[in-house]
């Protein structure tokens, strides 16, 4: 009887119920001690110079003046607070969940590896290869030279391609321009040596592509354009010619080294993504 009887104590719920909360005391009281030891230490928290510099540049534009040790810390105050709400965050990991902050760290960090990753400087060699497989973007453009006629819907509205098409009836016949009508235009009635693009920003795409592939000599239309319509004689065109190194040598050693630095950050994102296993977790239907 005399051995059963602690037994018999230990199994009563108020003893049971005191004694789980002596260890949850004496735990709390262990912890505290911890943070006690700890409290003694303190975080650093560093103002760079560059913000040191650039707070007494603002105290010094508003006040005239250099401010002292106690203004020099009341002026960098905004900092050291957005800096302790900062760390904070992350302390309890709020920027864990938030996807807006987690697209601004990514592109931080894309910045910081685009300044990792650098490119050489090319050789001749390489430049001259470089232009040989990209030539459509070195290509010197096709030019064309024209003369037009001009009738603005503005003006005729309906019966503008009615009197387009009579205008080149009468050039066909051999009339001279001037006396095959039209009305004025703002940018001329002749063009030398006009790319593709600069004729697609004056005109319009349609007209430029339509009129690229005239062959010189005859009057040809009506042809559309932003404006109205036009009756065209190319009187040249010059078809774009490959690209000399000489003349290009700026662009395409500005394109190589933007190439290499892609290749170079690619590299660089490869070899950290190494060190992590991607794992994708299963999707559960709801």
């Amino acid at each position: 009887m005399r051995t059963t009887a602690p037994r018999r104590w230990l199994r009563e719920p108020l003893i049971r119920f005191l004694l789980l909360g002596a260890l949850i005391y004496v735990g709390a009281l262990v912890r505290a001690g911890a943070l006690d030891d700890r409290a003694g230490t303190r975080d650093e928290l560093r103002v760079p110079a560059e913000a040191v510099a650039r707070a007494r540049d603002e105290w010094r534009q508003k006040t005239g003046r250099d401010p002292d040790g106690a203004e020099t810390r009341a002026a960098v105050e905004p900092f050291v607070r957005e800096e302790l709400l900062v760390r904070e965050a992350r302390r309890l990991g709020l920027e864990r969940g938030d996807l807006v902050i987690r697209r601004r760290l990514a592109q931080k960090m894309r910045f910081v590896i685009e300044e990792l990753a650098t490119a050489p400087e090319p050789t001749d060699v390489e430049l001259e290869a470089w232009v040989r497989a990209h030539p459509e973007r070195y290509r010197s453009p096709a030019r064309v030279s024209f003369e037009h006629r001009f009738f603005a819907r503005s003006q005729r509205g309906d019966a503008t391609a009615q009197d387009a098409a009579a205008a080149l009836d009468l050039l066909d016949a051999g009339a001279s321009p001037e006396s095959a009508g039209g009305d004025s235009f703002a940018h001329g009635r002749e063009f030398t040596a006009r790319s593709e693009d600069e004729l697609r920003r004056l005109f319009g795409p349609a007209f430029a592509t339509a009129v690229l592939e005239l062959e010189p000599g005859a009057w040809r239309g009506p042809i559309a354009s932003s404006f109205g319509l036009h009756v065209v004689r190319v009187t040249r065109r010059d078809a774009g010619a490959p690209a000399r190194l000489e003349d290009v040598r700026e662009a395409a050693r500005a394109d190589w080294r933007a190439e290499r630095r892609a290749r170079a950050q690619e590299e660089e994102l490869r070899q950290r993504l190494a060190r992590y296993e991607v794992i994708l977790e299963e999707v559960r239907d709801a």
